[in-house]
């Protein structure tokens, strides 16, 4: 064992320490003797440290980071330029998880000294400190090494959590060899056991130092750690200072108001708090009059008039803030509760318990700062988990805002909740239905009820809070029971009868999908109100259709989604004309319209408008939008330009431009690339085979041009082409083309498309002309969760292309292509292939272009009398009885 070197040439003095105190040990996270740093995220093994973590990729995340400008907020110092994270260890972590170096371990390669051994009969008032920042929920201890054994100390670090960066604060928790202060631990391969207590107290040299933290949502952040002895000198007492002041704050008349501080200095700390300059006690009025956090009860316009202060003081000094201020306003007419979740301060995510609030959730959640004073609360999950956000009579008892009482619904006109809510981020929204809110009520029977029906969140208004009500009906229908559990409720069905009592407790149930990432809800000003719901009026200022352009013969679709009290009508124009649906329109009554067999007559404007019980508003109020329709470019068979028909809320499934995602868990592809242009997100985050396609039966003229029968053998230079861009992990997806015959079998092509296997945003066009030829293509098997890629065609591919796309093979942690413009060219007239016979009826398909049109002529007796078949020119497809003796074909006009 390496064995400490004595006291005397020791490391030298260090911020964290106090005067009077040697460093025994020290380490500073990689910072070298000549001042370097780690350089980007490092890993702890090179600074001769361990981790132990279930999964440092999917969370807890571990390692090393600059932390330019940290200081320590006791002395000011500026701390070294790298900081330990263990951070966001809750849901993957569900057990105690370690950071930890030995006297084996060694220096690493960061060029800092490896731990030596440290016998604790020599010194006096060993200590064991670190500069630390972390949530306030958050728990970690020390741990060490000794006489072979690891234990933890019982003793959680004290001052982790609520520090803003860059400000650490120094945790010191001195050394005891008593039983009483340790546990025994236990290192495993992905997480630690946490014992009993030792049979006696410790003894030998000290070989292991670590931290360990419980797996709690958040986490922390370390700066340099250290193990110091106290010398004899005078030790130095470093003042009282507020590091963090408190926050001006605005309460409703009868409810409560905190303010909060931080202070740093040498214990012990004293608060005083006055209000115009006479200090305050503890009693009916005010509590905490004695520490960082002061509460004013039952708040009244007297409480708004004074000026409020603190000071903080200890034998080394103090400092004092004043000029807090108190907004008392009355309580809006007809609220039997209100809770507009302040920020008391000071920096970083507070927890609701601090305004009454309970939460049962997993991910991330908290009150954030939207303003002086003002919060709103955050819910996020990146997996699927459905959370509870509540109060109840004896949660909230006004400690902050109104106290929460038991609701008579028998007693007043109405009971109404409402909160104003806002999706938090594109997560939220992308694809739609990622997160969804409920409302929640508990009766005087103490079960849980939520709402049958979801609160119709606009996922369009991120940023934007609206405001949202739901009447209070006891009916069984309006509800369903809510159970809840230790961090996630269950919804179950209706409950067996009508909902009876008081309403005792009230809240929002937030379900997350865990779609794409997860995604979260914010919200803000919860209330019960004895007033009726007061009805929105409807607003398409955000949720208006985007321009499209389309091909002759094409179609094109566009999209509203207006905010306010649902339900809505719908409604939609054309060059002023009222769309209605029939054999071109559909969808004209709904948020999404469609318009079949464009031509360019067609071209114009698209107005969409809405309405509910009390207004109307029309798209273009707030902006024009247009169609164009242009004639395709010559020997265009197919083209897919994958337009977003808008508005902007969120990804769109394939099928709205008639295509089909066969992908495992990965729903709505189709993006926002720029104003109504779109393009699809093709990704895999795990090994696997994916495939993206189209069909006769899939694309029916919703969004640019049908698939239509394509002749394969009808066309000497038939082509394929598409624009990608390999955007993330290009070097683990690969593509190839795909094709259906016949609306039966399914092939990919030998060869895969020459894309780069770097990652760009720049998309580039790929071509390849079509070869029946069987070397140049495999089976393929279609299914609703990927492909299988079989064994070469058997023979050449023959009949016609009823079926085309790309498929992308996956390898190693995943990866993503971006892919848009997928076309088909050949020039000529192309074949014409007859349907099936259906109730006397046959169906003829070709490739339909504005030059081409069918002909019919009864007899092929020279001369022979073709006659054009009306309505055909541009179209792709006819049927007509299958009585009679005709002749039909396709000809292209000069």
């Amino acid at each position: 064992m390496k064995i400490a070197l004595s006291v005397g040439v020791l490391f030298g003095s260090l911020a964290l320490v106090s005067a009077g105190t040697t460093n025994i040990y020290v380490e500073d996270w990689g910072t070298t003797v000549g001042g370097s740093s780690v350089n980007g995220n490092g890993n702890l093994n090179t600074v001769g440290w361990t981790g132990v973590a279930v999964s440092q990729t999917a969370g807890p995340y571990l390692g090393i980071y600059q932390a330019t400008g940290a200081s320590d907020p006791a002395s000011g110092a500026a701390l070294p330029a790298n900081t330990v994270y263990f951070t966001t260890l809750s849901p993957t972590q569900t057990t105690p998880g370690m950071i930890y170096t030995t006297d084996t371990a060694g220096p690493g390669t960061g060029g800092d000294s490896s731990f030596v051994d440290v016998n604790p009969a020599k010194y006096t008032n060993l200590m064991l400190s670190v500069e630390v920042r972390g949530a306030a929920t958050d728990t970690n201890y020390f741990a060490i090494q000794q006489g072979g054994t690891w234990y933890v100390s019982t003793t959680q670090l004290p001052g982790s959590g609520n520090l803003g960066y860059p400000q650490f604060t120094n945790d010191s928790v001195p050394y005891t060899n008593l039983a009483s202060a340790w546990k025994t631990l236990t290192i495993n391969a992905t997480d630690v056991t946490i014992g009993s207590t030792p049979a006696g107290n410790l003894s030998g040299n000290i070989t292991g130092i670590g931290i360990v933290e419980l797996p709690t949502s958040g986490g922390f952040n370390y700066n340099q750690l250290a193990i110091s002895a106290f010398a004899p000198s005078t030790n130095v007492v470093i003042g009282a200072t507020i590091t963090a002041p408190a926050i001006s704050q605005t309460v409703y008349a009868g409810g409560g108001a905190s303010f909060l501080i931080q202070a740093a200095g040498t214990p012990p700390l004293t608060y005083i708090w006055q209000a115009n300059g006479v200090t305050l006690h503890d009693g009916a009025k005010y509590t905490g009059t004695t520490n960082n956090v002061l509460t004013v009860l039952n708040a009244t316009s007297d409480d708004a008039g004074a000026i409020y202060s603190v000071t903080v003081t200890n034998s080394g000094g103090g400092q004092s803030e004043s000029g807090i201020g108190l907004t008392v306003n009355p309580l809006p007419s007809g609220d039997l509760y209100a809770e507009s979740f302040p920020y008391v301060g000071p920096n970083g995510n507070l927890p609701i318990t601090g305004v009454g609030w309970q939460g049962i959730f997993q991910g991330s959640t908290g009150i954030y700062q939207s303003g002086t004073g003002v919060g709103n609360v955050f819910s996020y999950s990146g997996v699927a988990t459905t959370n509870l956000y509540y109060t109840t009579v004896t949660n909230d008892t006004g400690a902050s805002g109104v106290p929460f009482t038991a609701i008579d619904p028998t007693s007043v006109p109405h009971v109404t909740l409402q909160a104003d809510i806002t999706p938090g981020n594109a997560g939220g929204t992308s694809p739609a239905g990622n997160v969804i809110a409920y409302w929640a009520v508990q009766m005087s029977d103490g079960n849980w009820y939520v709402s049958a029906q979801a609160i119709p969140v606009q996922t369009i208004t991120q940023g934007n809070f609206q405001l949202y009500q739901l009447g209070f009906s006891p009916a069984a229908s309006s509800w369903n029971t809510l159970t809840l559990g230790a961090n996630t409720t269950t919804i179950g069905a209706h409950p067996a009868g009508p909902l009876t009592g008081s309403i005792i407790g009230a809240g929002i149930v937030i379900a997350h999908q865990g779609l794409n990432g997860g995604g979260d809800f914010n919200f803000n000003n919860f209330a019960i109100t004895e007033n009726a719901v007061t009805i929105q009026p409807v607003d398409l200022s955000a949720g208006y259709p985007l321009n499209q352009t389309v091909y002759t013969g094409g179609g094109a679709s566009f999209g509203q989604n207006p905010a306010g009290q649902s339900p809505f009508t719908y409604g939609w124009t054309l060059n002023g004309a009222p769309l209605v649906n029939g054999a071109r329109v559909f969808g004209a009554t709904t948020p999404t319209v469609t318009i079949a067999n464009l031509k360019p007559s067609d071209s114009g404007s698209i107005v969409a408008f809405a309405s509910n019980s009390v207004s109307f508003d029309e798209s273009d109020n707030y902006v024009g939008t247009s169609l164009s329709v242009v004639d395709r470019p010559a020997g265009t068979i197919y083209a897919e330009t994958f337009p977003f028909v808008g508005p902007a809320s969120g990804n769109y499934p394939l099928s709205s431009v008639g295509w089909v995602e066969a992908v495992n868990n990965s729903p709505n592809a189709l993006f926002q690339n720029i104003g109504g242009d779109g393009a699809v997100f093709a990704y895999l985050g795990v090994p696997g085979t994916t495939v993206y396609y189209t069909t006769v039966a899939s694309d029916t003229n919703q969004a640019g041009l049908a698939f239509p029968y394509i002749d394969a053998a009808a066309y000497s230079d038939l082509a394929f082409s598409v624009d990608v861009a390999p955007s993330f992990q290009a070097a683990n997806v690969t593509a190839y083309w795909a094709v259906q015959m016949d609306n039966s079998n399914w092939y990919v092509s030998s060869a895969a498309l020459p894309t780069p296997t770097s990652d760009t945003s720049t998309y580039s066009t790929y071509t390849a002309a079509f070869s029946p030829a069987a070397s140049n293509w495999k089976n393929l098997t279609v299914t609703s969760a990927g492909g299988l890629i079989g064994a070469p065609a058997s023979s050449a591919l023959r009949g016609s292309i009823t079926g085309a796309g790309l498929v992308f093979v996956t390898v190693g942690s995943g990866g993503n292509m971006n892919f848009d413009n997928f076309i088909i060219t050949g020039s000529g007239v192309g074949g014409l292939t007859v349907g099936p016979m259906s109730n006397g009826n046959v169906t003829f398909y070709w490739a339909g272009n504005p030059a081409v049109n069918l002909q019919s002529a009864s007899s092929l007796t020279t001369p022979i009398s073709w006659q054009d078949v009306p309505n055909t020119a541009g179209a792709y497809s006819i049927t007509v009885p299958a009585s009679g003796q005709k002749f039909y074909r396709i000809v292209q006009h000069p």
